[in-house]
């Protein structure tokens, strides 16, 4: 069941509503039509009782702001674009450099700050719709954007998107949630275990862009391939993790298609969380930069107090020929999913 209600009015008096989609005993999601928001999920512990897993805001106006773009979904393009530069069909664009050196989710005026339309409401569903006029952040074409948030009753919660646009441009989204699996504001996630299905990561050059290589996890700190905890190397002091003071890393995900891409479990209340795709790999960020005294329930969000898993393309793809590109043709149908499946380990 879907039930809908009022969630509270921004700065600017835009009304935002909430969705929130029943699962399995106990359990639920709850979607802001501001950005898509994820502003809750809720699913028990391995004792039974519901714990909401993931950060974020109890206001409106919060969410209107939301500098780190908890549950947001980040579009026209996630992550940096290197100099905020861009070139199509043989033109350039400059985006906003909102990030130093670089473009980051599209400068202020993402889609994660965006109030969405509605579309088709079903028992475990709700379609969210948006059209990004010609120019809109600095991209060519305009582009028309649906994706549906599902959440069935074993507790998976599930992402479709779909894009078209009438002129090349880039179309890379993803969903920023934010997860601590001990509950939303009870500490750090440096317990938390983690395994990554990918043999490789793209390393970054010294503005936080991936260089243009992949490279072997091997007997590296970015080695998830066997679970460990998050904080297990996240100290051992690798230039790649002091730069960026954690993990804030693109992993190219095995295998093709739809498929296991990582799981991570929460140390205190046995809560898993897997993560399945088709996008070509994730984004691992051990939210380095928190620091918010503002989470709901009154909660403060401490660096390290939550971690997002973000599918993707590779961040500057656009711009380097080694990866697999984040341009959408004109005409072309993009589309992704991504399902986060929660179950307790006892």
């Amino acid at each position: 069941m879907v039930t809908k209600r009022e969630f509270g009015k921004t700065a600017d008096g835009r009304v935002v509503t909430a969705y929130t989609i029943e699962g399995g005993p106990g359990a639920s999601a709850t979607i802001l039509d501001i950005g898509c928001v994820v502003q809750s999920v809720i699913v028990p512990d391995k004792d039974g009782n519901p714990v909401d897993v993931t950060i974020g805001y109890d206001t409106a106006e919060l969410y209107a702001q939301n500098p780190a773009c908890y549950g947001g979904l980040v579009g026209r393009n996630c992550n940096r674009i290197r100099g905020g530069k861009i070139t199509i069909d043989g033109v350039e664009y400059q985006l906003e450099l909102n990030d130093v050196y670089n473009n980051l989710h599209s400068g202020p005026n993402g889609f994660q700050f965006r109030i969405w339309n509605v579309g088709e409401i079903t028992d475990h569903s709700v379609e969210f719709l948006l059209e990004s006029p010609e120019g809109d952040q600095g991209y060519p074409g305009k582009m028309n954007v649906s994706v549906t948030f599902g959440f069935s009753e074993a507790n998976e919660l599930s992402l479709s998107y779909k894009a078209s646009a009438d002129k090349d441009t880039i179309a890379n989204f993803t969903n920023h949630s934010y997860w601590n699996l001990n509950g939303e504001g009870n500490g750090l996630i440096n317990d938390h275990v983690l395994c990554v299905h990918a043999d490789r990561f793209a390393p970054l050059d010294e503005h936080n862009v991936p260089d243009g290589t992949f490279r072997d996890v091997t007997g590296t700190e970015m080695d998830f391939r066997e679970p460990k905890k998050l904080g297990q190397d996240i100290e051992c002091g690798s230039q790649q993790l002091v730069q960026a003071n954690g993990y804030d890393h693109h992993f190219d995900i095995a295998g093709e298609g739809f498929r296991e891409a990582c799981w991570v479990v929460g140390d205190k209340t046995g809560i898993k969380l897997t993560i399945s795709t088709d996008a070509d790999g994730a984004q691992l960020y051990t939210g380095n930069f928190l620091n918010d005294a503002n989470g709901k329930n009154g909660h403060f969000y401490p660096d390290r107090g939550a971690v997002a898993i973000e599918t993707q393309f590779v961040p500057n793809s656009i711009n380097d020929p080694a990866y697999k590109s984040s341009l959408l043709k004109a005409g072309d149908v993009f589309t992704q999913n991504t399902v986060y499946a929660f179950s307790v380990e006892k």
